[in-house]
């Protein structure tokens, strides 16, 4: 990374996340920061704000694209409540405006604080905890096993309308960023087939997916380990915003063509281009948008969000 300092990067990554550690913060910024990611905020020289963009496969409105995430948001401690984050995310949409994105996700410490720069609950997740009671054959995940852990993250995530795809080579580059801090794939057999897989971190399964939800959460191996459900819940997960209403609307309304002709206005105070009334229509199977005058409806950008990804559970994330 030329040119930028990943010593300071570090630092301020290390002061809002002090329990990583160091072989996962060094993997981190090998395998998943490119310096066109970095998002950095300095006062006299110094860096004291930073996140960082990780573009993710994914499918989102029945499409193939990339759903974007902002990551690893960290201020110093001695300057934060001074409103620094602004200053990152503001740049990071910028970059994700220009390279085409109409949204992207977060994980948040704080849900409550995101929601003043526009961003809402796109996905939701409760935590239940393993009962036990059955034995199942367990064994780590080899190299040859990668296949088959991305059709079983498959066949869990296809319930969802949108979700992240995790695909044979980007199961591998996640189970190298859990082994930098030691922790190894479970697989779990059932009569020689397997029907799960799990990350377990801190004494949680941090990263799981199964065909079999039942079976799983009766894991004897797992017995009294918590584990995020996604099924229904009314706890948010994720967060996500919409970057690029006019882009996000052609995705959304392809997918779900109005009967009628939609006008509506959209008011964002972050992003100037995103503050427009619009009209949308199906015209011969094509989504037709056009600049109007008058609104059926305003939202504001968190509002639209919710729009668009409107069902508890509707995305399946990936943890980040």
């Amino acid at each position: 990374m030329q040119g930028i300092d990943v010593k300071e990067l570090k630092n301020v990554y290390k002061s809002g996340f002090p329990d990583d550690t160091d072989g996962y913060v060094d993997f981190f910024f090998d395998r998943y920061v490119a310096p066109e990611n970095i998002v950095a905020y300095s006062e006299n020289g110094k860096i004291i704000s930073a996140g960082y963009i990780i573009e993710k496969p994914a499918e989102i409105f029945g499409k193939r694209t990339v759903f974007p995430y902002v990551t690893a948001l960290s201020t110093l401690p001695e300057y934060r409540g001074r409103g620094k984050i602004k200053f990152v995310l503001s740049k990071a949409f910028d970059i994700m405006r220009s390279r085409g994105y109409s949204f992207f996700g977060l994980h948040p410490f704080d849900y409550k604080y995101y929601k003043r720069f526009g961003l809402e609950n796109i996905s939701y997740a409760c935590h239940s905890t393993v009962s036990g009671g059955e034995n199942y054959e367990v064994r780590s995940c080899k190299e040859s096993d990668f296949a088959t852990v991305s059709d079983i993250y498959h066949n869990m995530s296809s319930r969802f309308g949108n979700k992240l795809l995790l695909t044979k080579d980007t199961f591998m580059l996640k189970a190298g960023e859990y082994a930098a801090d030691g922790i190894e794939c479970k697989l779990l057999f059932d009569n020689g087939k397997c029907f799960a897989f799990a990350f377990v971190d801190k004494g949680n399964i941090d990263f799981y997916a199964t065909t079999d939800m039942r079976r799983f959460s009766r894991a004897e191996c797992f017995k009294n380990l918590s584990y995020c459900d996604f099924y229904e819940s009314d706890k948010p997960y994720l967060q996500g915003r919409v970057i690029d209403v006019r882009k996000a609307a052609f995705e959304f309304f392809s997918a779900n063509p109005p009967e009628n002709e939609v006008c509506f206005a959209v008011k964002d105070g972050l992003i100037a281009e995103n503050n427009i009334c619009i009209s949308v229509k199906s015209e011969n199977r094509n989504i037709v948008i056009k600049d109007c005058k008058y609104a059926e409806n305003t939202y504001d950008i968190g509002e639209f969000t919710r729009k668009i990804f409107c069902k508890a559970a509707n995305f399946f994330p990936d943890k980040y």
